[in-house]
């Protein structure tokens, strides 16, 4: 199958998983629903069938066993990722909306968006079912979270303090994000909530606010650490993709990874 005939039938088995949750919403709601359990047979053929195709793929293969992608979501991946049109993962991010550079809002109002809504939709949803406890546990969660006290542990020593000060003119007096931003909160009170296993505030009581260093607000550390694990996934990917392709790893660029090589979480299978 094409690139197209794969978006065209991921959109269909979208439309087709969208009506189902639906229904079942209805149904938890206390609503009779007759149609409901045909719906869900439905879904299960839909499934099978998205499963069978993907397996016909070397990276379709590697993705199903990645706990939380499923038939759906490969599906979606091997219509919107083609390592035959892109050079690097980082053309896979810039798809997603997942390039450091513009936002989708400033690429699409200069006529310049190379970015696909279907695509950043899709990639949004894998992150979370990443992050969704109700599913089994996965090493991109798990990478997630390490992302997390890694960024947080940079924060209260002050390691984002120039970004926090070029930011600190977007963010007006009053706003939650301020306090973090212009140096006001006490790194060791967010330390010992972090300790006791809290979730830490934006806002925070007149007691934290003591003065410190600048510090990124807990939305933008989430917010960095939740791309942070996407690109990381997408571009293992179009590594797995690339390599079905071609027989070959590919030869990085400095920086798709930072400043060390990640390899897949999930092993790939020998190629035949």
């Amino acid at each position: 199958m094409t690139r197209t005939a794969y978006r065209a039938l991921y959109r269909s088995a979208e439309h087709l998983h969208a009506r189902l949750e639906e229904l079942e919403r209805a149904a938890a709601a206390g609503t009779t629903i007759p149609q409901l359990e045909e719906a869900r047979r439905a879904w299960i053929e839909e499934n099978e069938r998205l499963a069978a195709l993907a397996s016909t793929h070397y990276e379709g293969r590697w993705a199903l066993r990645v706990p939380g992608l499923g038939p759906l979501n490969t599906v979606g991946l091997l219509a919107f990722v083609d390592p035959e049109r892109s050079d690097t993962p980082s053309q896979v991010w810039r798809f997603a909306a997942l390039d450091p550079a513009p936002s989708p809002e400033r690429l699409v109002r200069k006529g310049q968006g190379s970015y696909n809504r279907a695509f950043r939709h899709l990639t949004r949803r894998i992150l979370h079912n990443f992050l969704d406890r109700r599913l089994k546990p996965n090493p991109y969660g798990r990478l997630y979270h390490d992302r997390v006290r890694d960024l947080w542990g940079k924060n209260l020593e002050g390691g984002f303090a120039e970004k926090a000060g070029r930011l600190t003119a977007r963010y007006r007096e009053g706003s939650a994000a301020h306090p973090w931003l212009s140096g006001q909160v006490q790194p060791a009170y967010v330390r010992e909530l972090r300790a006791r296993g809290h979730l830490v505030p934006a806002r925070l009581p007149r007691e934290a606010l003591v003065g410190g260093v600048p510090m990124l607000p807990p939305f933008l550390i989430e917010a960095y650490a939740r791309r942070s694990t996407l690109r990381i996934f997408l571009a293992h990917y179009w590594e797995i993709a690339y390599l079905g392709v071609y027989g070959v790893r590919p030869a990085y660029p400095k920086g798709v990874y930072g400043r060390r090589y990640i390899p897949p979480l999930i092993k790939p299978e020998p190629l035949t």
